[in-house]
């Protein structure tokens, strides 16, 4: 900060109704002048919102921040602020500032302020945001909305290091401009996770790194192939992906908390299930094996007693006579891992044998230790915790 100034004091007493509205505005315009923390001043512009002050003063002072505050959060706090006040006093400076405003942040939001917008003015505006947009990713509006998602994702993750990274490398300030300006621009960081496409359409896509994944994921029409790996995620959308052109699905090293019901409705289809058929699992449990599929991106490989691949690394299952699933293991020294253990496991009525070793799993749920056909559960090398074992009849390795 510029000066020591007690931001807190001050937004306290601009939450007293008695403080004129005059004397509100120079407090904010105080905030904006001399403070430099951004969400701080973001928060002061949407105070004139919050109050209702929509004189030509409060114009001016988002006019200002609009057009030469650095900081993007702060530049959308002004806009919307705008919008919403003094629509439509403000058309000209919404044309200026699409025609210079280049910022990630800015547009994802500005795209989620004025969707659906049934004002002719801001209606307009988005349709000039969108074809932004559309013709820098080369995308429909759909997919081109996702990959700006996924843009800001990545630029709020690099703001939240940020400050650290900083000190840690003892950059200069004209390093630390450019470092900025990289991450925050519109760029082509998000494509980087499409692997292919069809006229303008997300075919192939695998998202890695990520502490989430856009909920406008639901809206890729075409995708066919989708991994999302090595996020260590603990949750994914639960509204269910176009399954009509999935072909693969892989969430391979991740820690979920739970299995999303698309992703086992996929699992079922029948060109995941028929191969474990054709090897004599039988059609209610054939699905099983694919859900784990999905989870490690690799095949399971048949065999006759599993218990004897305790310590092979790889992925086995063994049957019994009419096609139940006995026996399955899952032991990879690196990766992938599946991460969870899909609560789908306990309708194998007939298992037996479950080995899941080095799988970063941190729970177990609790049908699966109410199986009674089970007898042995080798969970070892994984994070879980607080396990309940008193009454348990199957000899579990932890």
């Amino acid at each position: 900060m510029k000066n020591n100034i007690d931001y807190k004091k001050i937004f306290e007493d601009l939450t007293n109704k008695k403080v004129k509205e005059e004397e509100v505005l120079k407090l904010i315009e105080l905030i904006l002048i001399e403070c430099d923390n951004d969400e701080i001043r973001s928060r002061a512009v949407e105070l004139i919102l919050e109050k209702s002050m929509c004189s030509d003063e409060a114009f001016r002072i988002l006019e200002k921040s609009l057009i030469s505050d650095e900081s993007p959060i702060v530049r959308f706090s002004a806009i919307k602020v705008l919008v919403k006040c003094f629509s439509p006093k403000c058309k000209n400076l919404i044309k200026w500032v699409l025609d210079n405003e280049n910022s990630i942040y800015f547009y994802k939001n500005l795209l989620d302020l004025l969707d659906n917008s049934k004002n002719a003015m801001l209606k307009g505006f988005y349709l000039r945001v969108i074809k932004k947009i559309t013709q820098f990713y080369n995308l429909n509006e759909d997919d081109a909305r996702f990959i700006l998602d996924l843009d800001n994702i990545e630029y709020l993750k690099f703001r939240e290091g940020f400050s650290t990274f900083i000190k840690q490398f003892n950059l200069n300030d004209n390093h630390v401009k450019e470092l900025i300006l990289e991450h925050e621009e519109l760029g082509y960081k998000g494509l980087k996770s499409v692997q292919a496409t069809q006229n303008g359409y997300i075919t192939e896509l695998n998202l890695t790194e990520l502490p989430e994944i856009p909920k406008s994921i639901i809206k890729l029409r075409m995708l066919k192939s989708l991994k999302i790996q090595h996020s260590n995620l603990k949750n994914i959308p639960k509204k269910a992906l176009n399954l009509e052109n999935l072909d693969y699905l892989e969430l391979s090293d991740n820690v979920l908390t739970f299995i999303p019901e698309w992703t086992w409705k996929y699992s079922k289809k029948e060109k995941n299930t028929v191969k474990y058929i054709d090897k004599g699992v039988l059609l209610e449990e054939a699905a099983i094996l694919s859900l784990f599929e999905v989870l490690s991106g690799k095949n399971f490989i048949k065999t006759n007693d599993v218990r004897l691949k305790e310590n092979v690394e790889g992925q086995f299952f063994s049957i019994n006579s009419i096609g139940n699933i006995t026996g399955i293991s899952i032991n990879h020294v690196d990766s992938p891992k599946i991460g969870i253990i899909p609560i789908q496991i306990c309708q194998l009525k007939k298992l037996e044998t479950l080995f899941l070793i080095n799988q970063n799993i941190t729970n177990i749920p609790e049908c699966l230790l109410m199986m009674n056909s089970l007898k042995l559960l080798n969970l070892s090398v994984n994070k879980i915790k607080d396990l309940k074992l008193q009454g348990k009849t199957c000899k579990i390795i932890l």
